[in-house]
C-alpha cells in the first residue's frame, strides 16, 4: 500500500480541537507520518486467515469470516508490539456505495452516462481479477 501522492500529506497540525500546543502537534505529525513510511498500512482479505477464524481474535471470541470480500485495512498504531490496529470493509459495501452514489431513485440502477462509465470499468476490472484467481487455482 502506498499513500496517494496527490492527496495531503499526515498533518495533525491544525486539529485545534486537539488539546496540546503546536509543538506537541508537531511532533506527534512527525512521528506518526515516520511510523507510516517505516510501516505503511496493509490491506488484505480477511477469509485468509482460516474459514473459521479471523486472524484477529482470542480464543475466547472466535469470529467466523463469511465474507469472502471482507478486507482488513492494518495501520502500525497499536500499543501491542508487532501487532497492527485492524479495520475492515467489505469490497461489497464499497460496490454499494458507489450503486448509491449514482443510482436514480433508490432503483438500484445507475442511469447517469458518467456512472455507468464508472461501474462498468470497475466490473470488467472485478471479472479480471475473478478470471485471475480461477487461472491461479488451474481451473477446477
Amino acid at each position: 500500500m502506498h499513500r496517494v501522492e496527490h492527496t495531503p500529506d499526515i498533518d495533525l497540525t491544525p486539529w485545534d480541537h486537539l488539546d496540546f500546543n503546536t509543538h506537541i502537534r508537531n511532533e506527534v505529525t512527525r512521528v506518526i507520518k515516520q511510523v507510516f513510511e517505516d510501516t505503511p498500512p496493509e490491506l488484505s482479505f480477511a477469509i485468509r486467515h482460516g474459514a473459521d477464524d479471523d486472524g484477529h481474535s482470542t480464543t475466547d471470541t472466535p469470529h467466523p469470516v463469511d465474507d469472502p470480500l471482507l478486507i482488513y485495512v492494518e495501520l502500525p498504531l497499536s500499543a501491542v508490539e508487532l501487532e497492527d490496529c485492524v479495520y475492515a470493509l467489505s469490497l461489497e459495501s464499497v460496490i454499494d456505495d458507489l450503486i448509491e452514489l449514482y443510482e436514480h431513485n433508490k432503483s438500484g440502477r445507475i442511469d447517469d452516462p458518467e456512472g455507468r462509465i464508472v461501474a462498468r470499468s470497475i466490473a470488467k476490472a472485478l471479472r479480471g481479477l475473478a478470471d485471475k484467481l480461477e487461472l491461479a487455482c488451474g481451473g477446477d
